[in-house]
């Protein structure tokens, strides 16, 4: 039952607290089971916010269990998971994320956007006007594009996620496109870099010193 003397962020977290255990092992749920879980996740946090939504990685690993709040990189609701994820409280044997972290390049692309033969280790940029706001822009430049394949742009901005995290992407970088790689010229191609290689630029472009590139080493300031 509802209490109203508590807030829908505290009743969000002291129900995932509650049925936390189950959630770790949720991947080894039969299908109904799994089904009836992850819709009591996505409705109870529904409540606190529309247009944020829950993801739980389970290492293949065995290591710690992830549960990841995000904003679907909308940057309009990212205000809405920092406000939630403030009022979480340390449960054991998880890890609490707003927004999805850095990873691998490559993380999860096959699984989810393999049918657009998108190869994020084959992918390359040249930065372009910034934005209103002053972020830089980027045209990503890659063999198998088509101009009407918006799975392929989708494909895109998960390598970007995966590259610079959720929230880096959603607040860093301004314009985004797509374009083939034959389109371009020989003098063109001079001025192109490794997409990998775009955290490096962003935060040389910031003035940091030291960056972690793609491939998840540390790299000084070019």
């Amino acid at each position: 039952m509802y209490d109203m003397g508590f807030s829908a962020k505290r009743h969000f977290w002291v129900w995932f607290q509650r049925n936390s255990d189950i959630f770790q092992h949720v991947d080894k749920l039969d299908k109904k089971v799994f089904r009836y879980w992850l819709n009591e996740l996505h409705i109870h946090l529904r409540v606190c916010r529309r247009n944020i939504y829950p993801t739980i990685f389970i290492p293949a690993d065995g290591s710690t269990p992830q549960f990841i709040i995000t904003a679907g990189g909308n940057v309009k609701y990212f205000k809405a998971v920092e406000a939630l994820v403030a009022k979480a409280p340390a449960i054991p044997g998880w890890i609490i994320h707003g927004f999805h972290p850095p990873r691998p390049i490559d993380f999860f692309i096959e699984q989810e956007h393999g049918d657009t033969g998108i190869d994020p280790h084959n992918l390359w940029f040249i930065p372009c006007l910034e934005d209103n706001l002053g972020r830089p822009g980027i045209t990503i430049y890659a063999e198998r594009y088509l101009p009407v394949d918006r799975s392929f742009e989708a494909a895109a901005e998960a390598v970007l996620t995966n590259l610079l995290g959720e929230r880096s992407a959603g607040l860093d970088l301004g314009w985004v496109e797509v374009k083939r790689l034959v389109e371009l010229s020989d003098d063109g191609r001079s001025e192109l870099m490794r997409l990998q290689d775009l955290p490096v630029y962003l935060e040389a472009s910031s003035g940091a010193y030291f960056v972690i590139n793609g491939e998840g080493r540390m790299e000084g300031r070019k």
